[in-house]
């Protein structure tokens, strides 16, 4: 089954302000590694996967938080979802990818 391509430089924009740029690397339906920043919080702890039209990502930022990404690919390539931090669940977001995916053949 062809699954989406996320193994790229890519950015998400949260609904609180916060624009998160990613570069991720995917094997298959797995995201084994990868890099993520936004203003002065970073991390080289990025993982997940991609099941079907669905992407989750857990984000370990080095400030000591834990960031849950769950998204969903639209037909057209799109991709948005929701954000929170893991150890307070209440804090949450949602998010739109700014750029449109393919599937890998």
């Amino acid at each position: 089954m062809a699954e989406w391509n996320v193994d790229r430089n890519w950015a998400l924009h949260q609904s609180n302000g916060a624009v998160v740029s990613l570069s991720l690397v995917q094997a298959g339906t797995n995201i084994s590694s990868g890099t993520a920043s936004h203003s002065n919080v970073s991390s080289q702890s990025v993982t997940g996967s991609v099941n079907g039209d669905f992407l989750f990502l857990s984000i370990d930022w080095n400030n000591s938080t834990f960031g849950e990404y769950h998204g969903r690919f639209s037909p057209d390539g799109r991709l948005s979802g929701i954000t929170f931090d893991v150890q307070n669940p209440g804090s949450q977001a949602t998010w739109a990818a700014d750029k449109r995916f393919t599937k890998n053949a």
